[in-house]
């Protein structure tokens, strides 16, 4: 994850480590006229050595004796560097477990997840895995500095003061304070950075470490004009840095640097993890400037060409800021080549709308109209998961809520028996069934009061024929060999829908299908009021002719073999679309394809709105559609 800065002198100091009590922690310098005085006796006038062998201890009070001195604890330090980085557990690794823990609570992380992530705070060995992590980053770190100090031509007493500084404390310039560092802290070193470091040496600070780390923020300006701009707003500039596999090592490093540098003034990770983070894609910045101050303010790190974490700098959550919501959304819709980034705006709301909603569970009893509002939160589970588990851990912790309050009838207008575990417990005044239904094998015919199934409601070679008043399928529906013609009031399906081989002819009121849907072999030629599938959309030997009011298609959109020729009001196919062997010949109104395209062998003639493709375009045979999207191309990048 990835830290806004105030330049200030403020300082939070903490115990000596090590050495005479009158050096000042974090190379802060505090030599003054008596000490100038007192040394010029021996030809020493440097208040870098003055300070030096103030913490080194006075022995023999001649030049070349307090040079030795210096020289040899440097030498000490330069050997004994590793002691520094983390080698002792402790609360505050438990508290960067928890950090980690609830940024991916507030991802929707499912429950196993979140469960393997919690036993890091218990299971020794996971423990120490994790821990090991973090001193491997330290490490790297660390050993930069050390390198370079090495192979440089500063003075011995300088090198001395902002090794010990960079090794003992580190400037928290968001916080304006000097902390120290000991054997159980987390965070990781100051980054090196040779640019800064010259720069601090010229300036003849007297507050080495936070004095460099201010220098690395006004760096930032520099950075930004150097940087390739992609977008630019009346408010501020995307800048990015190059990574990823086809970046070269060298390349990876020079750009770590600066991003570090760009980023120091932020709540991000990426201040120290940045050669890590741009080693697996490019990494994205808005900045704003006031004056001749830069402030980053929102953060995407890609992984390969999706984008891997989005982040703003609206306080320690690496929140977005409100009115940087347009200007991430703008972004990613219109310069990240696939739907990965819009998942990303999308998966932040939901997930907050999904917390809000099991905060007010958490304080009020279960009424009728809040459990229909989690089954529509539910519904959209499955959309609005990124690279995690098939399950949304907030979503299912509402599940675990949801059934203790009804086990202990904390109900508002509601019983206990209008609620069924599934079938076993299931009677015709039941309204909702909480967890999954299979009517294969049981003696059901009419469905009586139901109106919600939680779960995956399974039809097949059932006895049912008619749904009658259900209205919400939260899981997965499989109509495959049912006997049921019309999905009467269903309005939302969460899961798949599965009416392979069925009867079903009218889809009735439904608008919603969370996961794929197969129309093959079915009796289904208009799919009604139905607005979005949200996985793949197999209409392959389908009757289907018209996709109606269909809007979105998440996943997969695929033709061949269908006789869809009218793609109705679809905008959206948020993956791969194949249309060889299809009958469609214009795309009307889709604008996207967040994959791959396949016309080769197909009949499309004309791409109607399409203005984004976001994977591989497959023109063969069609020089004409080539030609055009070419063209088209051609006319946004001018337009931008």
């Amino acid at each position: 994850m990835i830290p806004l800065i105030l330049i200030g002198t403020a300082y939070l100091i903490g115990k000596s480590m090590e050495g005479n009590k009158k050096f000042a922690k974090g190379g802060k310098v505090t030599t003054n006229d008596a000490d100038f005085a007192k040394f010029k006796k021996v030809g020493i006038d440097d208040k870098y050595t003055i300070e030096a062998i103030k913490d080194v201890g006075l022995g023999k009070f001649d030049k070349e004796s307090i040079l030795s001195d210096i020289k040899t604890k440097y030498e000490a330090l330069l050997k004994g560097y590793k002691d520094y980085v983390l080698s002792e557990d402790s609360e505050a690794l438990t508290n960067a477990i928890k950090a980690d823990i609830e940024v991916r609570t507030r991802g929707g992380d499912s429950l196993a997840n979140i469960k393997e992530a919690e036993s890091w705070l218990t299971d020794k060995d996971k423990r120490k895995q994790y821990m090991q992590q973090i001193i491997d980053a330290q490490t790297a770190t660390i050993t930069e500095w050390v390198s370079y100090l090495k192979q440089s031509d500063y003075s011995i007493p300088f090198k001395y003061l902002i090794l010990k500084a960079v090794l003992g404390y580190y400037y928290d310039y968001k916080l304006n304070k000097l902390i120290e560092k000991t054997p159980i802290t987390t965070r990781n070193f100051t980054p090196f950075d040779a640019g800064s470091l010259a720069d601090l040496y010229a300036s003849n600070s007297n507050y080495l470490l936070q004095d460099y780390t201010q220098i690395q923020v006004a760096n930032a300006l520099k950075i930004l004009e150097s940087k390739e701009k992609i977008k630019e707003t009346s408010g501020g500039v995307w800048i990015k840095f190059n990574g990823g596999s086809k970046t070269s090592k060298k390349e990876i490093a020079e750009n770590a640097r600066q991003l570090s540098q760009m980023v120091q003034n932020t709540f991000w990770c990426t201040k120290t993890n940045a050669y890590s983070q741009l080693q697996g894609g490019d990494f994205y910045v808005f900045v704003t400037k006031k004056g001749d101050e830069v402030f980053p303010r929102i953060a995407v790190r890609m992984e390969g060409d999706r984008v891997g974490e989005l982040r703003g700098n609206n306080s320690a959550r690496q929140d977005l800021e409100e009115n940087m919501l347009p200007v991430a959304k703008d972004f990613l819709l219109n310069n990240i080549p696939n739907d990965s980034g819009k998942k990303w705006l999308d998966s932040i709301e939901y997930n907050d709308k999904v917390i809000a909603f099991k905060t007010k569970l958490t304080n009020e009893p279960l009424t009728e109209a809040m459990y229909m509002e989690f089954l529509n939160l539910k519904s959209n589970e499955k959309k609005y998961l990124l690279d995690y588990a098939d399950r949304n851990g907030n979503v299912e912790r509402i599940e675990i809520m949801i059934n203790e309050k009804i086990n202990k009838n904390d109900l508002n207008e509601l019983s206990k028996s209008d609620f069924s575990d599934g079938l076993s417990n299931y009677t015709s005044k039941t309204k909702h069934i909480i967890g999954s239904a299979n009517f294969r094998d049981s003696q059901v015919e009419n469905l009586g009061n139901l109106t919600t199934i939680g779960g995956d409601a399974l039809f097949s070679e059932s006895q049912v024929k008619n749904l009658g008043n259900l209205s919400t399928i939260g899981g997965r529906a499989r109509f495959r060999n049912s006997q049921i013609e019309n999905l009467g009031k269903l309005i939302t399906i969460g899961g798949y829908a599965d009416f392979i081989g069925s009867q079903v002819k009218d889809l009735g009121n439904l608008t919603t299908i969370g996961g794929y849907a197969d129309f093959g072999f079915s009796e289904i030629k208009y799919l009604g009021n139905l607005t979005t599938i949200g996985n793949n959309a197999y209409f392959g030997n389908s009757q289907v002719e018209n996709l109606g009011n269909l809007t979105t298609i998440g996943g997969d959109a695929l033709f061949q073999n269908s006789q869809v020729e009218n793609l109705g009001k679809l905008i959206t196919i948020g993956e791969d679309a194949y249309f060889e062997g299809s009958k469609v010949k214009n795309l009307r109104n889709l604008t996207t394809i967040g994959g791959d395209a396949a016309f080769e062998n197909s009949q499309v003639e004309d791409l109607g709105k399409l203005t984004t493709i976001g994977g591989y375009a497959d023109f063969a045979s069609k020089p004409e559609l080539k030609a055009e999207w070419e063209k088209r191309q051609q006319q946004l990048k001018n337009k931008a």
